[in-house]
C-alpha cells in the first residue's frame, strides 16, 4: 500500500503523470538565457530538475539512479572550498557522463577557482552560495546586494567562464521582496535564485511575493526545498506543503533541485538511494518527488506484478518453470530493444536468468526450473548496475498461453503442414492439421535445462496437456519442446468437425496440468 503522501500526489498530480511520465530531457550544451527561458544548444526550451547532494555522496552509481530511477537532469552540489580541484573535476565528469548537469555552489572565493578550472565545462551551472541572513532584509539593502552579486558575477566571467550563474535572494521567507529592476544584475546567461521554505511561504500568494512575480522577466531556479527547514512540521504537514509547492513549480515552469538527500531526508540509504517516505521512524520527502518525476512510487526500471506476464500474450502471469516472460515498464533496459541482456540482468531467487532481449519498456526472459516446487519466489532486474524493487510473485506449475502472430491482436501463430501461416486469406479447414506454438507449460521429461536450446531427445510436458477449438477437443497428434528455441512448446493438432461452412474466427484453449490459457488466440476457419 502507497504511503498516504504519495496516494494524495497521484491524485493531485494524475495530470501531469499519465501512469509513467516522460523521460526529462538533459538539455544539450551550451545553455543559453533568452528572456525567462532557458535554451539549449538547440534553442530548445528547458528546465533542470534535481536534488542537493552532499559532496561526499557524490559517486557514480549514486549519478546513475538519479538520472534512471529518479528522471532527474541535474544535481546541486554544495563543495567546500578546502576541496582538492581534481577531485571536483573527476565528479563533475561522472555527473556529465550520467547526463545531470551539475549545478556547482560554493563561497564566492572559491567559486572563482571552480570557474577558472571549468570554464571549458558548458554542462555546468555556478551558483553564487549564500548563507541564511541572521535578520530580513529591508528594501534599503537591494543597493548592496545588487553591488555584491555584480562584482561576483564581473569576477567570474573574467576567468572566461561564460556558463549560467545563479545569483541568490536574501535567504529567508522575504526573499526577492522589494527586489526591482533597477536592482536587475548586468550580463548574459544569469538566472536568480530564490528558496522555498516550507514554514514560512507556504501559499501561491507568499511564493508569488517572495519569488514568483520574477518569472515574468527573468529565468527562476528554486533551491535547497527540502523535509525539514526552520519551524518543524508533522507528516501531514509537510505532505500538504510538499503537494503544493511541487505544484506551484509544474505551474510555473521553474527549474528547482530538492535537498535533504540524506537518510531521512529524500533517501533511506545513501548508496541505494531508496527513496524515504512521510511514514514510519524516517520521516522524508522521497517517495513523494519519486512519484512525481517518475508515476511510480519506486521510479522508472520498477516492478509491478500486473506488468509481467507471458512472452505469448495474455493476463498478467505468475512464474511458472521455463515459461517465456515478458515484464513491461519504463527504463528497464536501453532506448532501442536489442537481442540479449545488453547492460541488464534479471535474477530470479538470486539467480541470473536468460535475458531474450532488453530495451527500455520491456524485457524478455525465461523463467528458470529450478524455481519447480515453490509456491513464490522473487524477481528483480537491474539496468547499468540500478537495481529495480524486489518484487515477490506466485509461483505455478503451468500458465500455458499460444503464441500470436506479430502485429495481430488475437490471432494464433498457426500453420498448416506446409508452413503456411493460417491467415484470413489461408483459413483452415475441419480435420488439417495444424502447428501451434506455446509456453509456460511447466516442468518436462527429460528434464530441460535453463537456457538451453531443445534438442534431442526432444523433451515433451510433464503435466498432461489438451487442446479445445470452438470448445470441442482437438487431437493432439505431436507435443515436444521446439527444436533449437528455449522455453518454447511445438504442438500438432488435428482440427475437429465444426459446423459452419463460412469465413470465422474460433478460439483455442490449451490446457496444462489444472491450468488454462487465459488469452485470446484464435485461428480462421472456412
Amino acid at each position: 500500500m502507497l504511503p498516504r503522501v504519495c496516494l494524495l500526489a497521484a491524485l493531485i498530480f494524475a495530470p501531469h503523470l499519465h501512469g509513467h511520465a516522460p523521460p526529462i530531457p538533459t538539455p544539450k550544451a551550451p545553455y543559453t538565457v533568452r528572456s525567462a527561458n532557458l535554451l539549449d544548444a538547440d534553442r530548445n526550451r528547458f528546465l533542470l530538475n534535481g536534488v542537493d547532494l552532499p559532496f561526499p555522496l557524490a559517486n557514480r552509481q549514486i549519478f546513475r539512479i538519479l538520472r534512471q530511477r529518479w528522471n532527474l537532469n541535474a544535481v546541486r552540489l554544495t563543495i567546500p572550498a578546502e576541496t582538492p580541484l581534481d577531485t571536483i573535476r573527476a565528479t563533475v565528469q561522472l555527473a556529465n557522463e550520467e547526463a545531470l548537469v551539475p549545478i556547482l555552489a560554493s563561497s564566492p572565493t572559491f567559486l572563482l577557482t571552480l570557474a577558472a578550472t571549468l570554464r571549458d565545462n558548458h554542462m555546468v551551472v555556478f551558483s553564487l552560495y549564500s548563507p541564511p541572513d541572521p535578520a530580513e532584509p529591508r528594501p534599503d539593502d537591494w543597493p548592496a546586494w545588487h553591488d555584491a552579486m555584480q562584482i561576483k558575477v564581473n569576477a567570474i566571467r573574467a576567468t572566461g567562464a561564460q556558463q549560467i550563474i545563479a545569483i541568490p535572494s536574501f535567504r529567508d521567507k522575504l526573499g526577492f521582496q522589494g527586489f526591482t529592476q533597477a536592482g536587475e544584475i548586468q550580463g548574459e546567461n544569469l538566472i536568480y535564485e530564490a528558496y522555498a521554505y516550507f514554514d514560512q511561504a507556504t501559499t501561491d500568494e507568499e511564493r508569488d511575493a517572495a519569488f514568483g512575480f520574477l518569472t515574468a522577466r527573468y529565468p527562476v531556479y528554486v533551491a535547497g526545498f527540502g523535509a525539514q527547514f526552520g519551524a518543524p512540521l508533522d507528516n501531514t504537514q509537510l505532505s500538504e506543503a510538499l503537494q503544493r509547492l511541487l505544484l506551484y513549480l509544474l505551474i510555473k515552469q521553474l527549474s528547482w533541485t530538492a535537498s535533504e538527500f540524506r537518510p531521512g531526508g529524500l533517501i533511506t540509504d545513501p548508496v541505494t538511494a531508496e527513496a524515504s517516505t512521510l511514514e514510519g521512524d524516517q520521516p522524508g520527502i522521497g517517495q513523494l518527488l519519486l512519484l512525481y518525476q517518475t508515476g511510480d512510487p519506486h521510479g522508472f526500471g520498477s516492478l509491478a506484478a500486473d506488468q509481467i506476464a507471458s512472452a505469448a500474450g495474455g493476463p498478467a502471469s505468475p512464474l511458472v518453470p521455463g515459461q517465456m516472460l515478458s515484464i513491461y515498464g519504463q527504463g528497464l533496459g536501453p532506448d532501442t530493444e536489442v537481442t540479449g541482456p545488453a547492460e541488464t540482468q534479471v535474477t530470479i531467487d538470486n539467480q541470473p536468468v536468460p535475458i531474450f532481449s532488453s530495451g527500455y519498456f520491456q524485457l524478455k526472459i525465461q523463467v528458470p526450473y529450478e524455481i519447480a516446487g515453490k509456491t513464490e519466489a522473487t524477481i528483480q532486474a537491474t539496468y547499468r548496475g540500478v537495481p529495480s524493487n524486489a518484487l515477490r510473485m506466485p509461483v505455478q506449475e503451468s500458465a500455458p498461453e499460444i503464441f500470436l502472430r506479430p502485429a495481430t491482436v488475437n490471432e494464433a501463430a498457426a500453420f498448416d503442414i506446409a508452413s503456411r501461416p493460417n491467415t484470413q486469406s489461408n483459413p483452415f479447414a475441419p480435420a488439417d492439421l495444424i502447428v501451434i506454438f506455446a509456453t509456460g507449460l511447466g516442468q518436462t521429461t527429460p528434464a530441460s535445462q535453463t537456457g538451453q536450446p531443445a534438442a534431442a531427445p526432444l523433451p515433451i510436458p510433464t503435466l498432461p496437456v489438451t487442446l479445445t477449438i470452438s470448445g470441442q477437443p482437438a487431437n493432439i497428434e505431436y507435443l515436444t519442446q521446439a527444436p533449437g528455441l528455449i522455453g518454447v512448446t511445438q504442438i500438432h493438432a488435428r482440427l475437429p468437425a465444426l459446423p459452419g461452412t463460412t469465413l470465422r474466427q474460433v478460439p483455442l484453449i490449451l490446457t496444462a496440468g489444472p491450468n488454462k490459457s487465459r488469452g485470446d488466440a484464435r485461428i480462421w476457419l472456412r
